[in-house]
């Protein structure tokens, strides 16, 4: 049996395997049966394959002096003091002047769509097993030469991440990953996420989202707990052939950007 806090009263389970799936039957048993594989069912399926425009990447020969960066989607990320920003990762890390390094590269992934955090192996859990609600996550990797590089200690990234959300009490959740670099869940940095507006690269629109502090480069999850104020028991059946070895079943909130692998 699977306990989890819902609040919200229609809940979705997608079935990853040959195709989605849908339930019936008593109200504690979700009974998972295959869809047949038709054109509409296999354009639901590939909305779920993350869309090109939420990956951006800049590259420089060399960097000597502040600047913000800016995707397509209106997404900012401000680069200050450059030359005491960044160093290199391992046990005995060097600290990298970016105006030195003459092949510098900043990729940034966004992902504020259920299929695109599915796709990405990523979910709303948080370290300690709550349900998060999430307003989108951002990805942030810079490399010098070819090798991944980390923050200095006490340094941090502002990133204004574009959100038609109007949600309060967000705080900023890092990635955390296992031995193996298996997604692990959220750890929440206990770092305020606040409201902002900011001119859209057009330079007449204005743009509505959130302003986030990042002390650690990888996913960072602009999001708030659930809570457990309801909680509702179920288990879920397969039919035969689907196993823990070839299907991931999720379950998705409808009205809230929350995902749970089951």
């Amino acid at each position: 049996m699977l306990k989890i806090s819902v609040k919200i009263l229609t809940l979705y389970m997608l079935l990853f395997a040959v195709a989605m799936g849908h339930w019936s039957c008593r109200k504690d048993i979700l009974e998972l049966r295959p869809y047949p594989v038709t054109s509409t069912e296999l354009k639901l399926f590939l909305n779920q394959v993350p869309d090109p425009s939420t990956e951006a990447s800049f590259n420089f020969n060399g960097l000597s002096q502040d600047m913000t960066l800016t995707t397509q989607s209106g997404l900012r990320i401000f680069l200050t003091d450059v030359d005491h920003l960044f160093e290199t990762q391992g046990n005995n890390p060097v600290a990298v002047s970016l105006s030195s390094c003459t092949d510098l590269s900043i990729e940034v992934t966004v992902a504020n769509k259920r299929g695109d955090i599915i796709s990405r192996g990523l979910s709303t859990v948080s370290t300690d097993n709550q349900l998060l609600e999430s307003i989108g996550m951002v990805e942030v990797k810079v490399y010098c030469g070819g090798s991944e590089l980390q923050l200095l200690p006490g340094r941090s990234l502002k990133v204004q991440l574009p959100s038609s959300a109007n949600t309060d009490n967000l705080t900023v959740f890092a990635a955390t990953y296992d031995a193996d670099d298996n997604f692990t869940g959220w750890e929440d940095s206990g770092q305020e996420i606040f409201k902002a507006d900011w001119q859209a690269p057009n330079g007449i629109d204005v743009i509505q989202g959130y302003e986030i502090l990042i002390s650690r480069l990888g996913w960072a999850n602009c999001a708030k707990k659930l809570g457990s104020s309801t909680t509702s028991s179920f288990c879920a059946n397969l039919q035969a052939g689907y196993t823990g070895l070839n299907t991931q079943a999720y379950l998705v909130f409808e009205n809230s950007l929350t995902i749970v692998p089951l």
